[in-house]
């Protein structure tokens, strides 16, 4: 495996780093932007089933239910799915949530009208690890299912670090982040 292969354990392992230095959330729990104009440009929303493909700690899903969709949110990090449950309470939203690998998916074909990934496809650099993903996002969305994908790309494969100063911008530390 190299250096940049897809690896689930290692998210697992970077959300209780982030949480072991204090942070309450590794980003800023906002939904994304995108997502936001998407699903109100298309006026996807109210009674929709969605899936979210690598929840991470539920901003997405969070912003989906609270649009009245029934969402089922899916991450390899068991403590990100705890944090986005203990959210998920406290905002009194009916949000299902899943511990799993979003190429090998627990769920019945044709299920969800909606499959977002916000941050994970791009995680997956080895396209045959991205083509089970996608299958797999083909397979659970119904005829006619919507999948929506923002992600970060990039030609070839590049550390976080590389990716930053190519930017110009600091990675955030797990310190800095906002409680």
């Amino acid at each position: 495996m190299n250096k940049y292969s897809y690896d689930p354990c290692a998210y697992e392992k970077r959300y209780r780093k982030v949480y072991e230095e204090g942070a309450e959330f590794w980003e800023e729990p906002l939904p994304t932007e995108s997502l936001v104009r998407f699903l109100h440009d298309f006026h996807l929303t109210k009674g929709l089933r969605a899936v979210d493909m690598g929840c991470g700690e539920g901003r997405d899903s969070i912003f989906l239910a609270q649009e009245e969709v029934y969402v089922t949110a899916i991450d390899v990090s068991r403590s990100a799915v705890k944090r986005a449950k203990k959210w998920s309470k406290r905002e009194g939203l009916p949000i299902e949530f899943l511990v799993a690998d979003v190429t090998h998916l627990p769920i019945r074909n044709y299920t969800y009208d909606l499959a977002i990934n916000v941050a994970c496809l791009h995680m997956m650099i080895n396209q045959q690890v991205r083509d089970r993903h996608l299958r797999e996002a083909h397979r659970i969305l119904k005829h006619n299912g919507v999948y929506f994908s923002c992600n970060i790309g990039a030609d070839e494969p590049i550390s976080a670090n590389e990716f930053y100063k190519k930017i110009g911008r600091k990675p955030r530390k797990p310190d800095s982040a906002k409680n």
